[in-house]
Order: structure tokens, then C-alpha cells, then sequence
């Protein structure tokens, strides 16, 4: 599964800061790679965010097919410079029309960072600052 970013221009009286590159989030690998589970039935790939703003970045992964996959965790806060691993799991068969949408956007605080949660998601945020198309 490859990836593609769609970038949003930042509201310019926010004041927020990305790297060089206006890139918010590096993505590595930048495919999923789905292989059998060592531990349980299914496939699973994993990969790695890291926050390339000076910010902190909200995420959240979408799908296509949600009952199909699991995404751990499918939403979260990274703060300057953070990374994390995202775990996906697929326990029927991988079809090629399967994608996956990773939205993330620039915090200007940790008020809107506790804002986010699995029921809200980005409710109340402005628009998300990036997405990438995942395959």
C-alpha cells in the first residue's frame, strides 16, 4: 500500500510552523506491508508517524472496510518530534480496492490536544491540515 499526501495551506494568523518540506508527518514505510501473525490468525503491518512540526499533530486513520481492519491506535497526539508505531491487522482477505486515509492536523494546544478522542475524533477542529492515501 503506498501513500499520498493532499496538503492544506495553515491558516496563516495561527502561526503555525511545519518543517522545510510542509510535510507534518513522516510516514516510514511508506506502504503497508501485511504479514502473517506470528500470535493469532489474521495479517498485520505496521507503521511508524513522526511528528516533523514544531507542534503538536493529531492523527487519525480511516478506512474503507472498518470491520475488516483493526488500526491500533487509530487516533492519538503526537507532541514535537514524537514517533509512534500504528499496528493494523486484517484477519479476512486483502482486496486491492482497501484504502486507508490518514488525516492529521497542527494543534495550537494542549486544550485542542485533550480535545481529541475516539468519540469526537477532530469534531471541532478546523480542517484537517494534511491527508495521505494509504494502499
Amino acid at each position: 500500500m503506498s501513500t499520498t499526501s493532499q496538503q492544506q495551506q495553515p491558516d496563516s494568523q495561527q502561526g503555525l510552523s511545519t518543517s522545510p518540506s510542509n510535510e507534518i508527518l513522516r510516514i516510514s514505510p511508506q506502504q503497508f506491508h501485511f504479514t502473517a501473525s506470528r500470535v493469532s490468525p489474521g495479517q498485520v503491518s505496521k507503521v511508524k508517524l513522526k511528528n516533523l512540526s514544531s507542534s503538536p499533530v493529531g492523527y487519525k486513520f480511516k478506512t474503507n472496510a472498518p470491520m475488516k481492519y483493526s488500526v491500533k491506535p487509530v487516533l492519538g497526539v503526537l507532541a514535537p518530534d514524537e514517533s509512534i508505531k500504528i499496528f493494523v491487522r486484517c484477519d479476512n482477505w486483502i482486496s486491492p480496492q482497501d484504502r486507508f486515509l490518514l488525516q492529521c492536523i497542527v494543534l495550537k494546544d494542549d486544550e485542542e490536544a485533550k480535545s481529541i478522542d475516539s468519540r469526537s475524533g477532530f469534531d471541532g477542529l478546523s480542517l484537517p491540515s494534511q491527508s495521505y492515501s494509504l494502499r
